[in-house]
């Protein structure tokens, strides 16, 4: 959420404020978040995570209110608004989880599984998603093995892959998990989750692909690019939030807990300036020759 918004909404003892009056306050070194003056207005913040002060007072965060959850995607839900279909992730949550504003922060394929953060703050979430945010997404996947993974496949993928519609991918890491064991691929990779050992057991090539960038079916058109038929494929981390250290059930959320909210405040970019993103948004849009308009079609 904006800081000029907390402000805003936070501030009791000051009454009513207005944005511009919030903007202000910000402007003249007033506030401070997690102990540090912030002077931009647009400055993104995570609520609860951040402690918020004006004049060395605690802003309460309640006011200010803001929803993140961690959630454990299982196959055959679709990442759509939460009365657009019987179908939708929203469907899983309870009562008390849902709330008219709550989004996905990245989506996942109906038949993909694994980790998502779903939350109602979408400049947090921008954030998150942002390739320039640099944030790792862990992919594993299960191949048919009808055709064998082009030999050079891992460089490939590393040195930045052109696929059939001439889009560009960001480098990315591929290691191969289902062949005779490399030494000295052994001591980086981790161990599959359980979400591949039925691939494993039948015998079927399992790979891991780490991306930090995300476009629609990339991971399975960059593994199609190499010759790779995904069958199976699997979200297992997102920066250093790993699902299978957070014990979430297939199919449940869950509120985050202090620790797991320090992570994902690590994640953010030190630069949260809402206001020269969107500007730096609307120059990459321009230098593609495009505008916001025609993005939103």
């Amino acid at each position: 959420m904006r800081l000029e918004h907390v402000v805003r909404l936070s501030a009791k003892e000051k009454g009513h404020l207005s944005l511009q009056e919030a903007a202000a306050l910000i402007r003249s070194d007033r506030v401070r978040v997690d102990a540090q003056v912030v002077s931009e207005p647009s400055h993104q913040v995570l609520i609860p995570a951040e402690e918020v002060t004006l004049d060395g007072v605690r802003l309460d965060p309640a006011r200010a209110f803001q929803r993140l959850l961690l959630f454990n995607k299982p196959s055959g839900v679709v990442c759509e608004g939460a009365s657009s279909s019987e179908r939708s992730i929203f469907r899983l949550l309870t009562d008390h989880q849902r709330h008219h504003t709550l989004s996905f922060f990245g989506r996942l394929d109906k038949d993909t599984t694994g980790l998502m953060l779903l939350g109602t703050d979408g400049g947090i979430g921008a954030l998150l998603t942002d390739p320039d945010s640099g944030i790792s997404k862990e992919y594993w996947a299960a191949l048919s093995g009808i055709r064998p993974l082009h030999p050079d496949a891992a460089q490939r993928i590393a040195a930045g892959l052109e696929l059939a519609d001439g889009s560009y991918c960001l480098p990315a890491t591929l290691q191969i998990v289902h062949r005779p064991p490399d030494p000295a691929l052994q001591t980086t990779l981790p161990s599959p989750p359980v979400e591949m050992e039925a691939a494993q057991a039948v015998g079927q090539p399992v790979v891991c692909l780490t991306l930090h960038e995300g476009r629609n079916h990339q991971v399975k058109r960059m593994l199609g690019a190499c010759d790779g038929h995904v069958v199976k494929l699997h979200r297992e981390a997102i920066g250093p939030l790993r699902l299978s250290e957070l014990r979430i059930a297939q199919g449940t959320a869950r509120v985050p807990n202090e620790q797991e909210l320090k992570l994902i405040l690590s994640m953010l970019p030190a630069s949260r300036d809402a206001k020269a993103r969107s500007e730096l948004i609307q120059r990459r849009l321009r230098g593609k020759g495009l505008n916001q308009i025609e993005i939103q079609k």
